[in-house]
């Protein structure tokens, strides 16, 4: 129920954070240290379309974008050949950071929402790492009675992160 109410709220402070009424301005800078010459940010609008918006220069490891957010919107930087090369965030009034990393992940930062979400994901991949962790030590564990501990420190885990479905 947490989860729905939470969901619930940030879809409301999305659409109040793009309301066509605020023409709010969006700022999004941040490096990049991938070898590329160019980003290409798309918006995703509520319709599920998703239009190019522009190609931005990366310059000296870096670039800037500006733009506004004239309705709900998802706004994803392109940053590689595929498809799959891209970093998605909430296009909310503001300025964002979002630094493109050699290797790994790069989180959005800078307003309410993308921050919320930054904070949750890193969340998310701690408990999933001492999850990981707690399941290569049960896999070695040499007794029962190591496994029925390990086995109650990971439920612990998941019931942190509210992973954990009673009903399984």
């Amino acid at each position: 129920m947490k989860k729905v109410h939470l969901l619930g709220v940030a879809a409301a402070l999305m659409l109040a954070a793009c309301n066509p009424a605020t023409g709010n301005r969006i700022s999004l800078t941040g490096t990049v240290e991938r070898d590329i010459d160019s980003l290409s940010i798309s918006v995703m609008r509520n319709d599920n379309s998703d239009t190019l918006v522009a190609r931005v220069p990366v310059v000296n490891g870096q670039y800037a974008w500006r733009g506004t957010a004239d309705s709900a919107c998802i706004i994803r930087v392109y940053y590689g050949q595929g498809s799959r090369d891209f970093y998605r965030f909430i296009g909310e009034p503001g300025d964002i950071v979002l630094n493109i990393p050699m290797e790994g992940e790069g989180f959005p930062s800078g307003t309410p929402l993308n921050d919320s979400i930054h904070a949750y994901q890193s969340n998310v991949a701690r408990l999933n790492a001492k999850a990981n962790e707690l399941g290569a030590e049960v896999r070695a564990a040499q007794t029962d009675e190591e496994r029925d501990s390990l086995y109650e420190e990971q439920r612990k885990v998941w019931h942190e992160g509210n992973f954990y479905r009673a009903d399984v």
